[in-house]
């Protein structure tokens, strides 16, 4: 049962991930098409995305490292 979980979860992750990276490249595309957007805008559109791109690469090795452990007690 455990290796079941941890495949459903791997999958999830990887699922996860490809949506991430599809929507970064059209937020991308998105930007580019459409410069209208006032400069501070931009500047604050692009930190956002930074800043949870960022967390993301953090969150999943810090969640598998926490699943880990509960499963190992």
């Amino acid at each position: 049962m455990n290796i079941e979980i941890q495949s459903k979860f791997n999958h999830l992750s990887i699922i996860y991930t490809l949506f991430s990276i599809s929507f970064l490249i059209n937020w991308i595309r998105f930007k580019y098409r459409h410069p209208s957007l006032y400069p501070e805008d931009k500047f604050i559109s692009f930190i956002i995305i930074l800043m949870i791109s960022v967390f993301w690469l953090f969150a999943v090795p810090f969640y598998w490292i926490e699943h880990f452990r509960k499963n190992k007690m």
